[in-house]
C-alpha cells in the first residue's frame, strides 16, 4: 500500500505496526460502507415505495368498485320502483279501458304499453352497464399506471432531475446540461463533475431517502480515476468489484481491498497459485492463462458498471463459475440489464472485448464518462425496474462455486 501513494479516490494507509507478533495496518475511515450494500439499500427503498404505491392504487380501485356497486344497487332499486309504477299505470289504464267497453282501444293498449315499458327498462339498463364498465376500466388503468414519482429539484442551479423516490412516473431523462466537454481529464475537477457535486450537495442530510441516477455516473468516474492512479503506478488490483469500493460522505468514492494487488513487471503479472478467485469479475486471459494486466482490471470495471446498472444485482446469475469458465471463451457476454441505458452498456461492451489491447484504458474511460455526462444522458431508467429478473433472485453466495 505504500507504493499506492495518495489519491482522493483510493483508500490511503494511515500507519502500520510491525513490532508486535501480530502486525496491524491502519487505513483511513470511509463511513458509508461498501458500494454493493449502498446500491442494494437504494433498490430496497425503491421496492418499498413501489409496493406502497401499488397498495394505495389497490385501495383506490376497491373504493371505486365499491362506489360503482352502490350506484348499481341504487339504480336497480330505481328501476324496480319505475317498473312497479309503470305496471300500476298499465293496470289502471286497462281497467279504465275495460270500463269504457271499446274493444279496439283495449287491443291497442294490450300490444303497445308493455313494449314501451320494456323498451324503457332495457335502455336504462344498457346505460347503467356502460357506465359501470367505463368506471371499472378507468380504475384498472389507474392501477396499471401507478409507479414511483420523482420530484424535480427546486435548486436554482440544478441542471438535473432529483431522483427522489416518492410517487408516480420515473422520468427517462433529465434536463439538458450546458458546458463544453473537456478533451482530456485534468487534475482539476471538470465542470460537469463540479456541477453534479453541487447538485448532490443538498442531499447530504437526507442521504438514505434520496437517489439520483447521476450519482452512479459520479461513482463510475471516481472509480475510473482511482484505477487510473493504480495503472500509472504500475499496479494491478485483480479484485475490482462493487463490494471492494467504499462510499464516503458527499458522494466520495474510494477504491479499496488491495489483498490481491500486485505490481506489474513488463505490463504483465501472473499467478500460478490455486486460490479462491473472483471468477465472475475476471477477464478471460486471467481465467485461462493467469495473466493480469491493467486491461484485465478494465474488464472488471465493466462488471462494476453492470452492478451499478442493476443496483446490486448478481453477475451471471444463472451460471456457475465452471459454466462461465467454458462460455467466456466462446464470446458469451452478459446482456444489457432492463434499466441500463444504451450509453452505459456500450461502455461495458468496450470493457469486455476479447482482445485485451482493444479495451479502453482507464484514462480513456474517464474521458468517455465525461462526454456522456456532458450530454446529460441517463445512467439507467428506474421505471424499467423489474425485481423478478434472475440477477435479483440469486443468493450472493451463488456467485461462488
Amino acid at each position: 500500500m505504500k507504493m499506492l501513494g495518495s489519491h482522493k479516490n483510493v483508500v490511503s494507509m494511515v500507519g502500520c505496526c510491525t513490532h508486535e507478533e501480530k502486525m496491524f495496518l491502519v487505513i483511513e475511515y470511509v463511513p458509508c460502507g461498501d458500494l454493493l450494500t449502498w446500491l442494494r439499500r437504494r433498490r430496497k427503498k425503491i421496492n418499498e415505495l413501489k409496493a406502497s404505491e401499488r397498495s394505495y392504487a389497490d385501495k383506490e380501485v376497491l373504493k371505486d368498485q365499491g362506489e360503482t356497486i352502490d350506484k348499481q344497487k341504487q339504480a336497480g332499486k330505481l328501476l324496480k320502483k319505475t317498473a312497479k309504477e309503470e305496471q300500476a299505470q298499465v293496470t289502471m289504464e286497462m281497467i279504465s279501458l275495460r270500463q269504457s267497453g271499446d274493444p279496439e282501444d283495449m287491443a291497442s293498449a294490450t300490444h303497445s304499453l308493455p313494449d314501451q315499458r320494456f323498451a324503457f327498462n332495457n335502455e336504462a339498463m344498457d346505460d347503467e352497464h356502460s357506465a359501470h364498465k367505463e368506471q371499472v376500466n378507468t380504475a384498472q388503468q389507474s392501477d396499471k399506471d401507478a409507479v414511483i414519482e420523482v420530484i424535480p429539484s427546486t435548486s436554482a442551479t440544478n441542471r438535473d432531475v432529483e431522483w427522489k423516490v416518492t410517487g408516480k412516473d420515473w422520468p427517462r431523462s433529465s434536463q439538458a446540461a450546458t458546458g463544453k466537454s473537456q478533451a482530456n481529464p485534468s487534475p482539476a475537477m471538470p465542470p460537469v463533475i463540479e456541477s453534479i457535486h453541487e447538485d448532490l450537495s443538498s442531499d447530504e442530510e437526507e442521504e438514505e431517502e434520496n437517489f439520483r441516477t447521476k450519482q452512479l455516473f459520479l461513482f463510475a468516474w471516481q472509480i475510473a480515476k482511482g484505477m487510473n492512479h493504480l495503472a500509472e503506478n504500475n499496479l494491478v488490483h485483480r479484485d475490482l468489484a462493487a463490494r471492494n469500493v467504499l462510499v464516503g460522505h458527499d458522494n466520495q468514492i474510494k477504491v479499496s481491498d488491495f489483498g490481491l494487488m500486485r505490481q506489474i513487471y513488463e505490463d504483465v503479472s501472473s499467478s500460478a497459485k490455486s486460490k479462491k478467485l473472483p471468477v465472475k469479475w475476471m477477464a478471460p486471459e486471467a481465467l485461462y492463462q493467469g495473466l493480469y494486466t491493467t486491461t484485465s482490471d478494465v474488464w472488471s470495471f465493466g462488471v462494476v458498471l453492470w452492478e451499478m446498472a442493476t443496483l446490486g444485482g448478481v453477475p451471471y446469475p444463472t451460471l456457475t463459475n465452471s459454466e462461465l469458465y467454458r462460455l467466456l471463451g466462446t464470446g458469451y457476454r452478459m446482456e444489457r440489464p432492463d434499466m441500463c441505458s444504451d450509453d452505459v452498456y456500450e461502455l461495458m461492451a468496450d470493457c469486455w472485448k476479447e482482445e485485451p489491447r482493444s479495451r479502453p484504458s482507464f484514462y480513456q474511460l474517464i474521458e468517455k464518462l465525461e462526454v456522456i455526462m456532458e450530454r446529460d444522458a441517463p445512467y439507467l431508467h428506474l421505471n424499467e425496474h423489474n425485481e423478478d429478473r434472475p440477477y435479483y433472485n440469486v443468493p450472493p453466495e451463488a456467485s461462488d462455486d
